[in-house]
């Protein structure tokens, strides 16, 4: 069962503009991402599905790390998203973000795992810090998702198809080994402060921040306490849960 990455990219973001080429140690941030997760054991490759406006942002990236691309829709993030999966072959596609670029391969594989275990169709784990986890999705539910979304928030939010189609769609959403349980800290990078808070994780462990476990992380952050509490809230749009 072929295993394959997807991260999305692109260079505009309203909030913290060309944020995935910031520095963290002197390495861009996405190019910290898609290190963390070419450690994990459970993935076959990993596909960059970005736009032709940001890809001359990240072809030296691209080069360094060896991974695939997929240049596809600006607006049409779920498209991108299939066809980039599409082509690949994948049986299982992990969507990952690039502004995470603390996101945990020991999660991916313990997802991954659980959700062949379970033959899920989507599947993500409650209770990890935000930023650190990802969603694994099988390629027919992604293929209908794509074939049958048609309004705006479910081609820009690529599982929210499936999320609002549970009825249809095995969705599961288990809740993370104890050891990794802290869904109130924040280690994303969406503002000018979560940038300077996982800056500072970086600075703290030197250049190992490409190699250090979730484990050490999350008992750093529980150590400096607030700074890196959640302070973000939740609306519901369509009875669907979204964190803003």
């Amino acid at each position: 069962m072929k295993t394959i990455v997807i991260l999305a990219a692109r260079i505009n973001s309203r909030r913290l503009p060309g944020k995935m080429l910031l520095p963290l140690n002197g390495t861009p941030l996405i190019e910290v991402a898609i290190r963390r997760l070419q450690k994990s054991r459970t993935i076959d490759g990993i596909v960059l599905a970005t736009t032709k406006k940001t890809w001359p942002h990240v072809k030296d990236i691209v080069a360094r790390t060896g991974i695939e691309y997929f240049l596809g829709s600006e607006k049409d993030v779920l498209g991108r998203f299939y066809h980039a999966a599409k082509r690949a072959k994948a049986d299982l596609v992990v969507r990952a973000t690039g502004d995470n670029p603390l996101v945990s391969a020991k999660g991916v594989d313990m997802i991954v795992r659980y959700h062949k275990r379970h033959h899920a169709d989507l599947s993500h784990y409650l209770g990890l810090p935000l930023g650190c986890g990802v969603e694994v999705i099988s390629f027919p539910a992604l293929a209908a998702a794509h074939k049958e979304a048609d309004d705006s928030f479910s081609r820009e939010h690529i599982t929210q198809y499936l999320y609002r189609n549970r009825d249809r769609f095995s969705v599961h959403e288990p809740v993370v080994a104890p050891s990794l349980r802290r869904g109130d800290l924040s280690l994303t990078v969406d503002t000018p402060g979560d940038y300077r808070r996982v800056k500072r994780i970086f600075r703290h462990f030197h250049r190992d921040g490409t190699t250090v476990g979730i484990e050490k992380i999350i008992r750093y952050a529980r150590r400096h306490g607030a700074s890196f509490l959640e302070k973000r809230y939740w609306k519901s749009i369509d009875n669907i849960n979204i964190l803003c």
